[in-house]
């Protein structure tokens, strides 16, 4: 509980893609997956590259990952999210700036002052919320920041 990271530059990560659906065994250059209270201020995330695997079951990405709604009361300001990952898979992969599980609550958040870059290909998303292949997603920082903002007037 209660971790800062800050200031940290992470790039080239690339794993063996689990699934499309995987928020534990696919690339993030930031996961968050238990505790609460954490900061995470002023880091540059840069995800690029091919998933190198055939897989049938796609792949997926991000930037920021957030994988428990256990995960809450975080603070997250002035970083910078890119995705533009891509695959030789066969089949539908999604890239994302930042994943959050399902029913996440927003009002568990601040996320504030952050940069997102996504690929303008097919299956970038600036923001995705669930693991179903069905998720929402959100293409465009006018669209992520009307959903983060729900509920969390100091978001913008």
């Amino acid at each position: 509980n209660g971790m800062r990271l800050t200031n940290n530059v992470i790039y080239d990560i690339r794993t063996q893609n689990g699934s499309n659906t995987s928020q534990t065994s696919n690339a993030s250059g930031i996961r968050l997956s238990s505790g609460t209270g954490h900061q995470v201020y002023y880091n540059s995330v840069h995800l690029y590259g091919t998933y190198t695997n055939a897989s049938t079951a796609g792949a997926a990405s991000a930037a920021l990952t957030i994988t428990s709604t256990a995960v809450a009361s975080l603070d997250i300001r002035n970083n910078v999210f890119s995705n533009t990952m891509n695959t030789n898979s066969t089949g539908l992969s999604f890239f994302n700036a930042v994943w959050l599980p399902t029913s996440y609550t927003m009002s568990n958040l601040t996320i504030n002052n952050n940069a997102y870059h996504v690929d303008t290909t097919a299956n970038h998303e600036v923001g995705r919320i669930g693991t179903a292949t069905t998720s929402p997603v959100y293409l465009d920082v006018a669209a992520w920041k009307a959903i983060t903002e729900t509920g969390v007037p100091g978001n913008d």
